[in-house]
C-alpha cells in the first residue's frame, strides 16, 4: 500500500512578542521552494530584492490569519490585501514561518535565566611546572 505524505500545517502564534495576539496558519513548502525561501529571505537582511517572489511564496502558502484594519475589517490573506501592508509585519511573519518549517525556535531574550553555567568555566585550573629535560 503506498504511502502518500500530507503537507504540514503551522499555526504561528506571536504572543509575548510585539506582535502579541496575532495568529497566522500557514502550509508547508516543498524542498525544492524550502530552498527557494532560503534564497528570497535575503531580502529580509537587504541581500537580495526580490520582494515580489518572497510575497508571492508567502501568500501562497498563507491559510488564515486574526489580521484587521484600523477599522476592524478583516485582511483577506491574498496578494492584493498583503500589498498594502508594512513591509517589516510581513517580514516578521515570514521569518518566523520559516524558523517553524526550519525547527528552529525565536531566540530567547537577552535576559533569559533559562539555562545553567558550564561546568567547564567552574572547573578550576592549575599551571603544571614545564617538565625537565633528562
Amino acid at each position: 500500500m503506498p504511502y502518500i505524505p500530507q503537507r504540514k500545517t503551522y499555526t504561528l502564534n506571536f504572543a509575548g512578542t510585539a506582535l502579541d495576539g496575532l495568529i497566522v496558519t500557514m502550509t508547508g513548502l516543498s524542498i525544492g521552494e524550502y530552498l527557494e525561501m532560503q534564497k528570497l529571505q535575503g531580502l529580509a537582511q537587504g541581500e537580495t530584492d526580490d520582494t515580489d517572489s518572497l510575497v508571492g511564496k508567502f501568500v501562497d502558502h498563507l491559510i488564515e490569519w486574526n489580521v484587521t484594519t484600523e477599522t476592524g475589517v478583516a485582511v483577506t490573506p491574498n496578494m492584493k490585501s498583503v500589498s498594502g501592508l508594512d513591509v517589516d509585519f510581513v517580514l516578521e511573519i515570514i521569518n518566523a514561518w520559516i524558523r517553524a518549517i526550519s525547527g528552529v525556535s525565536a531566540p530567547l531574550e537577552s535576559s533569559s535565566t533559562s539555562g545553567q553555567p558550564s561546568l567547564e568555566d567552574s572547573i578550576q585550573t592549575v599551571s603544571l611546572s614545564p617538565s625537565l629535560a633528562s
